[in-house]
């Protein structure tokens, strides 16, 4: 586990050095390859293994996050920035609809710049379009395209470069000039999928009214472009926007019903694990596979595997392997993916706040009070030391990303969140009986409209009261990265403190 933590460490360090320092990859791992050799040398000698191995790790980090330094060359589409060209490609993703226009990620195939003379090449890389919203397009469409491409520059205090570069984007371009040569080009899995995804979102919208149905398809989808800008910053205000995102909790609400209807159905733990893996899977993919649900489907399925073989999973361990392997696959995700450290750190504030929360379960055990007014006090204080945990461990990473603090967050997550677990169960099941028999869809979705237009009016209603935020316009402050090491630094103290003065005293 400490080698996993030091392959994390390596990739932190080098997403902060210099692109110049970065491009020895081969020094750094022939450091990794020294180091691998003493493990195997000194095997024998726990001290030496150790540091060996925390080094062959380390090296390991700064080496992978050196090869995905993206350099470009002729073969590469952003080579060409600030030329115009004509460009032929596919539609690799889903395309983003908005009130204003669609984004389109296009898979480059060829490139030609007339006013250079450069004939047609092949050419390879992601270009972003930003187009009006007709004509629209689809995953997998095939287009010829005439623009300007443009690299692209952090906008205020927003790092777009950066936020793109993780999906390996280093070329925009907006409203260029697009002619539709075929369809049917991409990923066939994919386009059944996102064909899926877009009939389950009419069922959505043809059986609840605007608000509710956008509502739903954020939560359960991960389809945020029907909420309103209106109610999406309510939810911002409020520290309520986890709530419309696909999240952990969305993932793990999902496995478990998945879970246990596999089990109901007396197959053993080894099937129903397959399968529930299974339909994580596609669930993911469903839903576009954010930062966020990968994460949670990663995790989520090393819990169900350890559920399955009969072992006690640590759940500090398997988010560590979770951020390992995500890692491993695309490193840019530690440093330029805000989302990506929101949702680690609000796991790991669940880790931690799980032993207070049964310390206090215990204590009010204790008092033998009635079950029902117990049973009310423990939802109670769960849902806000876990929220507050959540708040404090996020709040620095708010504060620089978005300057923006909600101080109302525990109490609006107190009314807000036991409504998530029916929505998600309720919303897949009416789901499901929708598509089948599309006409009673509406009434399938009775109990799920109620509880979403709960969630709207608590919003609105908690948003109309003043200083429900503070604006944190920090980065001006001198409020610099030592003093957030500084400020988690206090929190694992006073943790460790009242962990040692109440949890692990008798």
């Amino acid at each position: 586990m400490w080698s996993l933590v030091c392959f994390i460490i390596g990739i932190t360090i080098s997403s902060f050095l210099p692109t110049d320092i970065l491009k020895f990859k081969l020094v750094y791992f022939s450091i990794a390859v020294v180091f691998g050799t003493i493990v195997f040398a000194l095997w024998t000698r726990k001290v030496f293994r150790v540091v060996a191995l925390c080094g062959l790790f380390l090296f390991l980090g700064i080496w992978r996050y050196g090869v995905s330094v993206h350099l470009a060359n002729p073969a590469d589409v952003d080579f060409y920035n600030g030329k115009t060209a004509l460009i032929t490609g596919t539609v690799d993703d889903k395309p983003e609809t908005s009130v204003k226009n669609q984004k389109l990620i296009i898979q480059t195939e060829k490139i030609k710049i007339e006013k250079d003379n450069i004939s047609v090449l092949s050419a390879k890389g992601k270009v972003l379009f930003y187009t009006s919203l007709y004509p629209s397009f689809k995953f997998g469409d095939r287009l010829e395209i005439e623009c300007k491409l443009k690299l692209p520059e952090p906008y205020k205090d927003f790092a777009y470069d950066k936020y793109l570069a993780r999906y390996d984007i280093y070329s925009i371009c907006s409203f260029p000039k697009i002619r539709l040569l075929n369809q049917g080009n991409g990923n066939i899995l994919y386009e059944k999928i996102y064909g899926l995804n877009q009939k389950l979102v009419d069922v959505i919208n043809y059986s609840m009214p605007a608000k509710e149905a956008g509502l739903a398809s954020g939560i359960v989808l991960g389809e945020r472009n029907g909420i309103d800008d209106k109610l999406n910053t309510a939810f911002s205000n409020l520290g309520l926007s986890h709530i419309v995102a696909i999240s952990g909790m969305n993932t793990t609400i999902l496995a478990g019903a998945l879970m246990a209807l596999f089990l109901g159905i007396r197959l053993n733990r080894k099937k129903a694990f397959y399968l529930t893996s299974l339909a994580l899977f596609i669930f993911i993919i469903l839903v576009g596979a954010p930062a966020s649900a990968v994460r949670a489907g990663i995790m989520g399925i090393l819990v169900l595997w350890a559920v399955s073989i009969g072992r006690v999973a640590r759940l500090q361990n398997i988010l560590i392997i979770a951020a390992f392997i995500m890692l491993l696959i695309n490193p840019k995700l530690l440093r330029d993916d805000v989302g990506f450290q929101l949702s680690f750190l609000a796991v790991f504030a669940i880790c931690y706040c799980l032993p207070i929360i049964e310390k206090f379960n215990e204590w009010m055990d204790s008092r033998q009070w009635s079950n029902y007014s117990t049973l009310i006090l423990k939802a109670v204080l769960s849902i806000l030391i876990m929220t507050s945990g959540i708040q404090l461990l996020t709040l620095p990473i708010l504060a620089y990303n978005f300057s923006k603090i909600s101080i109302v967050a525990p109490i609006a997550n107190l009314f807000i969140l036991w409504t998530q677990p029916p929505i998600m169960i309720l919303s897949i099941a009416s789901l499901m009986l929708g598509f089948l028999f599309p006409y009673w869809s509406p009434f399938f979705f009775l109990p799920s409209y109620s509880l979403l237009f709960y969630i709207i009016k608590i919003v609105e209603y908690l948003n109309k009261f003043p200083y429900t935020y503070i604006e944190a316009d920090i980065k001006y402050r001198g409020f610099l990265w030592f003093w957030i090491i500084l400020y988690y630094f206090a929190i694992i103290r006073i943790y460790y403190l009242i962990k040692k003065k109440f949890i692990l005293s008798p």
